[in-house]
């Protein structure tokens, strides 16, 4: 199967439009919470409300079981859309109903008996979290419509309505702002609503297009059922350990510290979010064709992986050095008021989240070949690791930021253990692989830090402006990208693009 690079193309900017927009958009919205709620009542927020970000963490996992069935359907001449859709329809359902029992059980004996909260604070907790329990529910169900668009490439309509949600937001946070009642219930109930329409639009772009594939339907095909649901299952292991990871920081930090602790530890998660999605869309553009490419062509699969795996890390090299030498500034620009603790929250996220991007399309390729049980074991159980060390590290007397270095250490492991795992299970020689990703990776890496290192002491010595210094270690880290890391292959095609492109404007 010839592999259509220019499709992948076309989703990589597609996707990146769709991610910048809503960024600014988020971003600014981040900070008209803050202010409307305060940093307390924005920490209880994301203690109780971690629910959606339960709902973030299941849909990654049930999302790419989805797009991976169905795109394998889409392959097979004499394939049925509508039982896989079917399929993983009920499959959605029943996990909607397993997190609605699992949350009105232990999230409630959580919050009557652990969540460190002002007596006054519990009625509004308790209703923040019915509240986004009810969201996380319509979301997980909501699934299998989004990731139908995604296996037919249809990248722009999923920008559209990531946009228009996103739009929406911006225009609800404007109505808190000037909210005489309760703002912390206020806000729980307007992101409910706002996730009610993304996904109507979802089901009404699915029925409309593919009305036969989404017509709801019975299937008693169990042994089809019960494979989707293994698979599934392991890759939720993933999805899980990492919920376990952020969730179970969270609350541990919220019982040795306080909620303002949380409300610098969760800016510090959203800075890690929107870095994991300028990365995470690389692959996504390209999982299509690495699994379709799989069972024709594993050596395409795994040159597309390496890719992928390059050119994220390569881009949240441009990214996190830039950021991490103009924090203070950078979130006071965002913030305004800076909660306590949140510069140096941001700075390990910046080094957690970039070490994270070295693993990325590899956990793509070893969901193609769908020998996955070990490699999600593994994996999950390095992440989880993380919280009995931070219990024990805080109760010696670490401070709140050790939970993140912890994390970052841990990552850079898990990273090693992936790459043995998936010579293990591919049969393949990894040498390869790392000479041509990580040794160059390594060594633009190397040569930033030492950038950072002596910028820092010349701005001690001579002061200096926070956005020249990022536009410096920018223009340094994008000259040793393009001398250390790109090929003279890939050098030759960049230069020609470039110039295309400049030969167009100049027209």
């Amino acid at each position: 199967m010839e592999v259509n690079n220019k499709r992948i193309a076309i989703n990589t900017i597609i996707i990146y439009l769709r991610m910048i927009i809503t960024t600014i958009i988020g971003v600014y919205t981040t900070r008209i919470v803050l202010g409307s709620l305060g940093v307390s009542d924005f920490g209880l927020y994301n203690v109780v409300g971690g629910v959606i970000v339960m709902l973030n963490v299941i849909s990654v996992a049930m999302n790419s079981t989805t797009i991976r069935y169905l795109n394998r359907e889409q392959g097979d001449p004499n394939g049925n859309l509508n039982k896989i859709f079917n399929l993983c329809l009920d499959l959605h359902i029943l996990g909607a109903v397993f997190l609605l029992l699992l949350a009105e059980s232990g999230g409630i004996l959580y919050i009557n008996y652990l969540l460190n909260v002002p007596p006054s604070k519990v009625s509004d907790a308790m209703f923040v979290f019915q509240v986004s329990t009810l969201t996380a529910l319509v979301g997980v169900i909501n699934i299998p419509y989004q990731s139908l668009l995604q296996s037919f490439e249809k990248f722009d309509q999923v920008a559209y309505v990531d946009i228009l949600t996103a739009l929406l937001k911006l225009f609800f946070v404007f109505f808190l702002k000037g909210w005489q009642g309760n703002p912390l219930r206020f806000y729980a109930l307007g992101m409910a609503m706002i996730t009610f329409v993304s996904f109507f639009v979802y089901t009404f772009l699915c029925q409309k297009q593919w009305r036969s594939i989404v017509k709801v339907r019975f299937y008693r095909d169990w042994n089809k059922l019960k494979e989707i649901f293994v698979f599934n299952n392991y890759v939720a292991i993933g999805a899980a350990s990492y919920l376990g990871r952020s969730q179970g920081s969270t609350l541990i930090v919220n019982y040795f510290f306080s909620t303002a602790i949380n409300g610098a530890m969760s800016i510090a998660y959203q800075v890690e979010n929107y870095l994991i999605m300028f990365v995470t869309n690389i692959g996504r553009a390209a999982s299509p064709q690495i699994f379709q490419s799989y069972s024709t062509d594993i050596n395409q699969s795994i040159k597309l992986t390496a890719q992928v795996t390059k050119y994220s890390s390569a881009l949240m090299i441009l990214i996190v050095f830039p950021v991490f030498v103009s924090i203070e500034w950078l979130l006071e620009l965002w913030l305004g008021n800076v909660p306590e603790g949140a510069v140096l929250f941001c700075k390990w996220t910046l080094v957690s989240a970039l070490l994270r991007s070295l693993s990325e399309g590899l956990t793509t390729l070893v969901q193609a070949n769908g020998k996955i049980k070990y490699f999600q074991i593994v994996g999950g159980g390095l992440e989880l690791l993380c919280l009995p060390i931070a219990i024990v590290a805080f109760l010696l007397g670490a401070p709140s930021e050790t939970m993140i270095i912890i994390y970052a250490v841990f990552t850079f492991l898990f990273l090693g253990a992936r790459l043995f795992m998936m010579q293990r299970i591919l049969k393949m020689n990894i040498l390869p692989f790392i000479k041509s990703v990580y040794i160059p990776i390594s060594e633009v890496l190397v040569g930033c830090v030492l950038f950072v290192f002596i910028l820092k002491k010349f701005q001690q010595i001579n002061g200096g402006i926070p956005l020249l210094g990022a536009v410096e270690v920018g223009i340094v880290a994008f000259g040793l990208l393009i001398w250390l890391c790109f090929t003279k292959n890939e050098r030759i095609t960049l230069k020609e693009k470039m110039m295309a492109k400049f030969n167009l404007l100049s027209k």
